[in-house]
């Protein structure tokens, strides 16, 4: 079944199980070699693209730290704690909140090739830095009153984006 229909409507049941349901098509449906390498090659490149969000985030999530790290570490040497909300949201909405939602894009690569997750991943990262620039001039008293409310709004719809997906998409 190399051609002809067999391949064309092969074609068509596998991008539409991709646009769907993310490629769950039985092996016990697929007869034939041919068949059969051709699906597992559409499910490695959707895993592929799975992992592909999976490492953004956590690559951001490693920059998170590393911000969060040198934010405390700066606290530290200058006995000024004034940043601590800073450092600890840097630390929890950024490194932990991301790592994990890679973690989960992982283990779950159905869920991690949707436009929520897309959606999830600029919100988040285009709303945090913005909601974080706002604490910080907030608290060491130079307050812009946009900056809080527009970056988090932005991250928490960003949250709400993933939580949506980890609902519709993660089975167990």
């Amino acid at each position: 079944m190399g051609g002809g229909v067999g391949g064309y409507l092969f074609s068509k049941i596998i991008s539409y199980a991709k646009r769907r349901y993310a490629l769950v098509v039985p092996y016990h449906f697929v007869q034939g070699r041919g068949l059969r390498r051709r699906l597992t090659q559409a499910l490695d490149q959707v895993r592929k693209r799975g992992n592909l969000m999976a490492h953004r985030l956590i690559w951001i999530a490693s920059l998170y730290l590393v911000l969060g790290a040198t934010l405390g570490l700066y606290m530290g040497a200058t006995e000024n704690f004034t940043l601590a909300p800073v450092h600890a949201h840097i630390l929890l909405a950024g490194w932990l909140s991301l790592a994990m939602a890679g973690v989960v894009y992982r283990l779950y690569p159905a869920a991690s090739d949707t436009r929520l997750a897309n959606a999830h991943f600029w919100l988040h990262n285009l709303g945090l830095p913005i909601f974080m620039v706002g604490l910080a001039s907030m608290l060491t008293g130079h307050n812009v009153p946009a900056l809080i409310p527009v970056g988090g709004l932005s991250f928490f719809v960003g949250l709400l984006c993933f939580s949506i997906n980890v609902w519709r998409r993660v089975r167990g």
